[in-house]
Parts: structure tokens; sequence; C-alpha cells
């Protein structure tokens, strides 16, 4: 049994994109609560630009992000993880009996892009990279900060989403998902800003996180 002295509580605040990966960071904090009922976890939805806001304005203690955070302010560790991108069309959409969506193939076509995919110095720059054309090149239909609500403007015919795989439940929402060719990958990483003081609550986690992904911490 713990000692009174050694007990920890308090709540660990984290900024998060969405991504199936972030559940193995979840993992953590459930443990930890295991052993310490005191530990509690918030959780904000946040595209990269939000969560660095966030850690910013000291109101996420970490944040589970993607892109390329200058590392002169922040402290990052890369996880050992990739997500894949995919096109989400309706099933009515002549691309949907392709195996895969090119470049070529959403020439002309009306997109739906998160907000971070159109915006400089974040992941979106690989999207426009595979897309071939600069972002005002494109037939940007709708942007959105969550994939569902994504996902419901491309099943209204708005257009077709580029998100991450396995993150919205096509089927219920009468859309066929597609990978892109060639395949596009982003990698998250945990960030928090540099000279951060913790509670003891956020430093237990941040030392359990180096455990589990010390093959890739700095």
């Amino acid at each position: 049994l713990l000692q009174k002295s050694d007990e920890v509580s308090g709540t660990v605040s984290i900024a998060a994109g969405e991504s199936v990966y972030f559940r193995n960071v979840l993992e953590i904090l459930s443990d930890l609560r295991r052993v310490h009922p005191g530990i509690s976890t918030q959780v904000v939805t946040a595209d990269g630009e939000m969560c660095l806001y966030l850690l910013e304005r000291g109101l996420a203690d970490f944040a589970f992000a993607y892109g390329d955070p200058d590392p002169s302010r922040y402290e990052i560790i890369p996880l050992p993880f990739r997500d894949e991108w995919g096109a989400f069309l309706r099933t009515d959409d002549p691309l949907a009996e392709k195996d895969s969506v090119t470049p070529g193939d959403l020439a002309g076509r009306d997109l739906v892009l998160s907000r971070q995919a159109v915006s400089d110095g974040t992941h979106g720059d690989d999207v426009r990279r595979w897309l071939g054309r600069p972002a005002k090149e494109l037939r940007i239909a709708g942007t959105y900060t969550m994939a569902y609500n994504g996902a419901l403007m491309a099943s209204c015919g708005t257009g077709v989403m580029l998100t991450f795989l396995r993150l919205v439940n096509a089927d219920d929402l009468g859309l066929t998902v597609r990978p892109l060719s060639p395949p596009l990958y982003a990698e998250p990483r945990i960030v928090w800003k540099k000279h951060q003081t913790f509670s003891k609550a956020s430093a237990l986690f941040l030392r359990k996180l180096r455990e589990k992904f010390g093959s890739t911490a700095p």
C-alpha cells in the first residue's frame, strides 16, 4: 500500500489531435490512476495550431500533435506510430470503384480538408505536397477541426474528405474509404513547453511516457 506521502493527485491536461494511436497515451494515464486514484485526465480535442495555442496559454500540460513544433520552444517525444491518410467519399462516387485514390483522381474535385491541412508549417504541408499543388489552387469546399464533422460534409456531397484512416465509421454515414496512392503518413509526437513547471501528477505522467517510449525519446 502507498503511504500518504507517496500518493499523487491532480489533473493531467492534454490537447490532442484525433488518432487511434492516442489510446497508447491514455493507457499510461489509466495505469497511473489504478495506483493513484487521485489522478484525473482532461483531454481537449484540437488540431495542431490549437494544441500549441493551449500549451502557450498554460491551458494544457502536453499536446499529442502532428507537424514540426519549434524545438527552441518545445520539448518533443516522437512516438513510434504513424497514421495513414485516406479518402472518404460517397458510395455513389465513381472513385469508390477504385482500389486507391491518386492525386490525379482529385484534380478538379471539391475537397473537404482539416483546417491544419491548409495551414503552413504543419503536416498539412505533406498533404499539399501529395496533392501536388498549393492550397490556393485546390478546390477546398469545406474545412473541419473534427473528423466526424468532416465526414458529415462528405456524406452530404460537399466533397471528398481526406483524413486519417480508422477515425470515422464510414459505413454509418454511407461513405466508402480508400487509401491514397502513393500512401501518405503522419507521425504523432508528445509536445510540451520548455522549462514547464509540472504538477506531481503531470511530472509522473511524463516519467512514465519516457519509460514507455524511451527508445524514441530524446
